[in-house]
């Protein structure tokens, strides 16, 4: 049937009305007026679409973030790996807690300043808060999406910042030692796997003797999947496979679970009186022991299931002090060059002159050039200097002076020897004349 310009038709012939108009979220929503009346179903429509566009009946209609974010607990994780799943769902606490009531059609960027404000009130880090409103976002994307939500999540969510910095505590070997001494003896084995392999908790406590040891080829299968080469097989470490060697329970598990394991990390850390580690601290150790026996970034991130060496180099590898100065310790010893010239020689290199030396100032030696040139003269004879005239001494035809004396010899002899400023070329004539700041 067609539609007519009150938004109303009918599907057949004589059949009631319905009618159509835009939701809170541009999506087009029908009514069925269940009247044969137009003037009537015009009224049911009309009311229809206020108390769609109302507060509480957004709310009714759209749901809340509290449904968006159950949505996306619920369904939109089921590519994630289990441990990501999981903190995804518990960041998601705070979120239902301070904004879950929200109509998903009414919340704005004010809402979640407003969360951002009242989390850092409370005491929360700039990391955690940050990682809340990654679900957020990507709760409100899916619901984007599902046409649920008719404002991208981006002019949603402002913008907040928190520079990453990486965490830098690992074992030392005497750590390490210490640890094994304090540490019950079911927790020991547990301790050396994870800082002898760097495999990840929820790894650890997946292992099982059937399907992951091997102890005749030396290795054990980490079965990871966070990322895609999280599953690896690792070179079992020979203080970690005579350990494995003596086990006489071969069967099951590989370590006996551990639910407290940073509670009971703390207190044994806090025996030795040492900064406390965590179970990644241990992940921590294994690259950066490897790292600082100069293993290769890209064997380490092969060996701790990363894709590339970024994460090695950032968080992973370590290097302590030892290691550091063994690198410098490798710089070349060069003895410095002897700077005495050879005997009879007027240069230090060859082809480069001495500055000052005679061959450059004595007037004999440059052929009597330097004699020539024209020097400051005396405040008394600037007059003369001036015009044009200068002494001059009687030379005979033979280019000797009355004396006898070569001219050149003859001007040495009365006149101090000028010696140039720095450089390889004495100074030409031009840069020698006096200049009324002289």
């Amino acid at each position: 049937m067609g539609r007519s310009s009150d938004r109303l038709y009918r599907k057949y012939e004589g059949g009631p009305f319905y009618g159509w108009f835009y939701g809170p979220t541009g999506r087009r929503e029908v009514v069925a007026t269940r009247t044969r009346d137009r003037a009537v179903a015009r009224k049911i429509l009309a009311n229809a679409e206020r108390a769609a566009h109302s507060p509480g009946g957004r709310a009714a209609h759209e749901g809340t973030v509290e449904d968006a974010l159950e949505y996306f607990v619920s369904e939109g994780l089921g590519d994630r790996a289990a441990a990501t799943a999981d903190q995804y769902t518990r960041k998601a606490g705070h979120l239902l807690r301070l904004l879950g009531g929200i109509s998903r059609v009414e919340l704005s960027r004010d809402h979640v300043q407003a969360f951002i404000n009242r989390r850092l009130d409370e005491g929360a880090a700039r990391g955690t808060l940050t990682k809340e409103l990654v679900v957020l976002r990507l709760a409100l994307k899916l619901d984007y999406e599902r046409g649920k939500l008719a404002v991208h999540p981006a002019a949603l969510i402002p913008r907040f910042r928190s520079p990453y910095v990486p965490k830098d505590r690992y074992l030392t070997e005497k750590e390490y030692a210490g640890l094994l001494g304090v540490l019950p003896e079911e927790r020991r084995l547990w301790l050396q796997v994870a800082v002898l392999t760097g495999a990840r908790y929820s790894e650890i406590e997946r292992l099982r003797w059937e399907e992951h040891v091997n102890l005749d080829a030396a290795w054990i299968l980490l079965p990871g999947t966070k990322t895609a080469k999280a599953r690896r097989r690792v070179p079992i470490a020979p203080p970690l496979l005579e350990v494995l060697a003596a086990e006489s329970r071969r069967t099951g598990t590989l370590v006996e679970p551990w639910g407290n394991v940073r509670r009971d990390l703390a207190a044994a850390c806090a025996a030795l009186g040492i900064p406390r580690v965590s179970p990644n601290d241990l992940r921590r150790t294994f690259g950066s022991w490897l790292k600082q026996r100069s293993v290769d970034s890209a064997v380490v991130a092969r060996l701790m299931g990363h894709g590339s060496t970024r994460m090695v180099d950032l968080v992973y590898g370590k290097l302590d002090q030892a290691t550091l100065q063994r690198a410098v310790e490798l710089l070349p010893e060069i003895a410095p060059a002897s700077l005495a010239a050879a005997p009879g020689s007027k240069t230090t290199h060859p082809g480069i002159p001495v500055s000052g030396s005679k061959w450059v100032a004595d007037p004999v030696q440059d052929g009597g050039q330097q004699s020539r040139k024209r020097r400051r003269r005396p405040s008394g004879d600037r007059g003369d200097h001036a015009k044009g005239d200068s002494p001059k001494t009687p030379v005979a035809a033979s280019g000797r002076t009355p004396a006898g004396k070569t001219k050149a010899a003859s001007l040495s002899e009365r006149r101090p020897l000028v010696v140039p400023r720095d450089g390889i070329e004495p100074p030409t004539q031009g840069f020698s004349i006096p200049c009324s700041t002289s």
